[in-house]
C-alpha cells in the first residue's frame, strides 16, 4: 500500500474504533489505540507530502515548509508537536491504567498524563482536517 492508504486506513481505523468499539465497550483503554492510529495517520501523511522518512520529529520539521508552500495553516504544527509529546509520554511511561473513563499513563515519578474521550476527539477532528489538506493539496 501507499503512504496516501495508509494514512486514510489508520485515519478510517481510528474514527471506527472510537465511533463504535469504545461506544459499545466503554473501555478507556481502548483510546490508547485509537490514539495510537491517529499517530500513524498523521506520520504516514507527513512522509507522503515530505518524503519518506521515519523520525517524527524530522517529518514535523519538513512538514512546516510545506504548509507554508501551499498556504495552509500553521496551526497544525502545534497539533503535530503536541500528539508527539503524548505519544512519547505513554511509550516511555512505567505504569498505564484506566480510571473514571479516563486512561492514565504515569511515570516513575508519578507524572501523569490523561487521556479522555473529548480530548481524542478533537485530536480524530484536527488529523482529518490535516490529513485531508495535505493530501488534496500533494497530489
Amino acid at each position: 500500500m501507499s503512504l496516501k492508504e495508509d494514512a486514510i486506513n489508520h485515519m478510517q481505523t481510528a474514527e471506527y474504533v472510537l465511533g463504535m468499539t469504545y461506544n459499545l465497550s466503554d473501555d478507556p483503554k481502548i483510546l490508547k489505540t485509537v490514539l495510537f492510529n491517529i499517530y500513524k495517520s498523521l506520520k504516514c501523511t507527513m512522509a507522503y507530502a515530505c518524503g519518506e522518512d521515519n523520525d517524527y520529529d524530522r517529518l514535523i520539521r519538513k512538514t512546516r515548509t510545506v504548509l507554508l508552500k501551499n498556504n495552509l495553516s500553521l496551526d497544525y504544527m502545534k497539533y503535530l508537536k503536541e500528539i508527539g509529546e503524548v505519544m512519547k509520554k505513554q511509550k516511555e511511561c512505567e505504569v498505564e491504567f484506566s480510571r473514571r473513563n479516563k486512561y492514565v499513563f504515569a511515570s516513575l515519578d508519578y507524572k501523569l498524563h490523561e487521556l479522555k474521550k473529548k480530548d481524542v476527539e478533537e485530536y480524530l477532528l484536527t488529523g482529518k482536517l490535516f490529513m485531508n489538506q495535505t493530501l488534496d493539496v500533494i497530489k
